[in-house]
């Protein structure tokens, strides 16, 4: 038996999303969700690499 919500999440698609097209009834609204998404780990990808950028550049200047 193949596992639905496994499939789902592969795609990109999460439970929450399915259900929140369901109740909107509009393809609309999982793009939106999705990209909404995407956009806030974006967001959280690039803080994550500031933070790390600058502790390895204060490494540097430690060691020069």
């Amino acid at each position: 038996m193949v596992d639905k919500r496994a499939v789902s999440e592969s795609k990109g698609v999460t439970i929450e999303d399915q259900m929140a097209h369901q109740m909107q009834g509009s393809s609309q609204v999982l793009v939106s969700s999705r990209t909404e998404r995407n956009a806030r780990e974006m967001i959280l990808l690039q803080s994550a690499s500031r933070f790390l950028l600058q502790v390895l550049l204060n490494r540097v200047e430690k060691e020069i």
